[in-house]
């Protein structure tokens, strides 16, 4: 599985380690091998989707990848169609994923997924200066931070990560990347190449608090995602299709959930 991971994703070893540590189980990996070797897999994330006043049993299928000279072969379908199998027996209500590529939203459809996960997305300024001090969330922070999350997200349509996926999320950021939050507002964001990317910027009331951390960060460019509800108090946001659900007990989902993060 590891290896696998490596080279479908080039990703370093310190980074598949935090997967691996923070958020992997067996009974939720999905493989498929060929003489003992790991050719095609995906992980199942236990997670909730918030729907209105109630809360429905999901996973996100996360990392999905096969060898390249097994594509193409059917083995990636044969997968999902066993994980929808597993969710039933499970008693899931949803599976939700975020493809990689445009061209991957149309794949995932053959396969019963549908369009649902938004966010609105928008390019900012701020006057920049001197980048001072910011103090980023502490590992022993990380539950008061997915609370605050959540608190400021209520009523919204949206993905409930667990702490595990907030903590994941928080190493993948990396020593430039950064969780802050206080009374009214959580912010996370990470350097870009022309600025800074913003996953969430989340209010209580005006965005002045949460804006006020990105000023210190001596950047004048934010590439920006906030969920629907709170996308009027920005100018020029654009409704984005971030990710796809698929109905196992549920009903189909006609409203936007939002994502926030998606640990890609």
């Amino acid at each position: 599985m590891y290896s696998l991971w490596q080279s479908c994703f080039g990703d370093d070893g310190e980074t598949i380690d935090m997967f691996f540590k923070n958020s992997f189980s067996y009974e939720n990996a999905v493989i498929c091998t060929d003489k003992a070797e790991v050719v095609s897999q995906l992980f199942l994330l236990p997670e909730k989707l918030s729907l209105g006043e109630k809360e429905y049993f999901a996973y996100y299928i996360y990392a999905a990848a096969t060898a390249e000279s097994y594509r193409k072969q059917g083995i990636m379908g044969s997968l999902l169609e066993f994980t929808s199998a597993l969710a039933a027996d499970r008693k899931a209500d949803y599976l939700f994923l975020v493809p990689a590529t445009e061209k991957l939203f149309d794949y995932y459809e053959k396969f019963g997924f549908y369009k649902a996960l938004y966010a609105e997305k928008t390019v900012f300024k701020l006057a920049g200066g001197e980048p001072l001090d910011i103090k980023s969330t502490e590992p022993s922070d990380i539950k008061k931070a997915a609370l605050k999350r959540e608190k400021l997200l209520k009523g919204v349509n949206r993905v409930v990560w667990r702490e595990n996926e907030i903590k994941l999320f928080s190493d993948f950021l990396g020593d430039d990347g950064k969780i802050v939050f206080g009374d009214d507002f959580y912010v996370s964001y990470s350097p870009a190449e022309n600025g800074v990317f913003v996953t969430e910027l989340l209010c209580g009331g005006t965005y002045e608090n949460a804006l006020d951390v990105l000023k210190k960060t001596g950047e004048n460019t934010f590439f920006v995602s906030v969920p629907e509800e709170k996308a009027a108090e920005l100018k020029n946001c654009k409704r984005t299709a971030v990710g796809m659900i698929k109905n196992i007990k549920g009903e189909k989902i006609n409203d936007s959930v939002y994502t926030g993060i998606t640990l890609n």
